[in-house]
């Protein structure tokens, strides 16, 4: 499912672009300023509360629906929300170090041109718990969908 973005670039281009523009400006994509913020604060908060909520809501309901007692009782796992290119927009409480990590296994993703082979679809869920993929240790299992 090539035209991920629906914009004609491949993710790999608009990674490339990202990080030629965080290089140049020394901000993030060279966004120096977020101007949704800055024009609308309070809808910007709101905004924020709900997407926030809703992924910390998330890892409540699946610490609760665990079979696993690391993360029925210790509680170790996050939920986070990436941009297309891997890299985290908004994140839940708790365990935080793979929020990185989860990170590196969709630019690996983006890198090695899955978005055409073995290619993303609707509805595709991808699991990796390879270390050498952005995972801490093969115990910890990741679970990226894309939406």
């Amino acid at each position: 499912m090539a035209n991920l973005l629906k914009n004609g670039k491949t993710l790999k281009q608009a990674r490339d672009e990202i990080l030629a523009r965080t290089e140049k400006t020394g901000h993030y994509n060279g966004l120096k300023k977020l101007e949704f913020k800055e024009r609308d604060p309070i809808g910007y908060e709101k905004m924020f509360s709900k997407l926030r909520g809703g992924i910390v809501h998330a890892r409540e309901t699946a610490k609760r629906i665990a079979a696993s007692p690391i993360v029925e009782q210790e509680g170790e796992l996050c939920f986070t929300l990436y941009n297309a290119v891997g890299d985290s927009v908004l994140t839940s409480t708790g365990i935080i170090i793979h929020v990185g990590t989860m990170g590196s296994a969709i630019k690996y993703m983006v890198e090695n041109n899955w978005e055409d082979n073995p290619g993303i679809n609707d509805k595709d869920i991808f699991t990796n718990n390879d270390c050498a993929i952005g995972n801490v240790h093969p115990c910890d299992i990741m679970t990226l969908v894309p939406i």
